[in-house]
């Protein structure tokens, strides 16, 4: 299993009527997305599921998302990461998706991963991990703050299947 997530700014908002025309391409919007890390996270996390026979989804694109969420619910994951309307989208998928890429007029992006502090407090919120549970390890910089919220994220993921 070779999966990937790729970062894209498209013109047209893919929303959710590309999940049918695309089944080898899983689409999340990227609000929640605390950068490269927490992609690469959740597909080691997914990876790893599969091996162990741990996989909460038969779908491992959507164990991907399932991961990236923090939630083994399948329904909340997609209401937390869903791609809804947003032209900021990741594609989970095998192969780099070209076609999906073509039809949306969407551009690889990595700048769209990154964490600014209106992110961050929103990711904080949406994954309930308080500020006092960041200081507790972290240093005063902004930057060693979401370096920590990605760990915390990136524990939460390992730890899905054992709470």
């Amino acid at each position: 299993m070779s999966l990937k997530a790729v970062p894209l700014r498209c013109n047209t908002p893919p929303g959710i009527e590309a999940l049918d025309k695309y089944e080898d391409v899983q689409l999340i919007s990227s609000e929640y997305i605390a950068g490269e890390e927490h992609l690469e996270s959740a597909i080691k996390s997914a990876k790893r599921a599969f091996k162990r026979k741990e996989n909460i989804s038969t779908n491992p694109f959507i164990e991907v998302v399932v991961r990236a969420a923090q939630n083994k619910q399948i329904k909340i994951a997609f209401d937390v990461l869903g791609p809804g309307d947003s032209k900021e989208v990741i594609a989970i998928c095998e192969k780099y998706p070209k076609r999906f890429i073509e039809e949306y007029r969407c551009t690889e992006d990595k700048s769209i991963l990154k964490v600014d502090e209106k992110r961050y407090e929103k990711i904080k919120r949406i994954f309930d991990i308080g500020e006092d549970e960041i200081m507790a390890v972290s240093g005063a910089s902004f930057e060693e703050k979401v370096e920590t919220l990605k760990k915390i994220i990136a524990e939460r993921m390992a730890l899905l299947n054992k709470v």
